[in-house]
């Protein structure tokens, strides 16, 4: 097993990257952060200390349905952080926090939430190119 195929890209994880082609998403691209990032789970765990003990499985942990409430509100404040290719009558959608809000939190626009998402999960996974700088060392 090559160790250096198993790196993970951080930069991109914790900074953030462009992601484009997000299904149901076309023309869109989202700069977005990994969905393993520290700012992701440490919101996700912000989020659901206070949640009642309904809510919860007899380990402490967060039941599956606790956890995916919490999921739309930490993906606007910790994952999307710019958009492209969104248009409202015909002119360019700047990226806006109160409106990646609403996006991400309201069930209406539940595509969009699922494409932040998505997006998330792909430069979670991205793996870093480390094996060449470390060959030029």
């Amino acid at each position: 097993m090559d160790i250096f195929a198993t790196a993970y890209d951080t930069d991109a994880i914790e900074n953030g990257e462009w992601v484009n082609d997000i299904p149901g998403l076309p023309g869109v691209s989202l700069k977005v952060r990994g969905d393993n990032s520290d700012a992701y789970q440490a919101e996700l765990l912000r989020l659901g200390r206070d949640a009642p003990d309904e809510d919860r499985e007899t380990d402490g942990a967060l039941t599956i349905e606790a956890a995916l409430k919490f999921a739309p509100e930490a993906a606007h404040k910790a994952l999307l952080l710019d958009w492209k290719g969104i248009e409202r009558n015909g002119k360019a959608m700047k990226y806006d926090p109160e409106t990646a809000k609403l996006w991400c939190t309201d069930p209406r626009f539940k595509h969009f939430r699922k494409g932040v998402l998505y997006a998330a999960g792909i430069v979670g996974r991205r793996r870093a190119k480390i094996a060449g700088d470390l060959e030029k060392n």
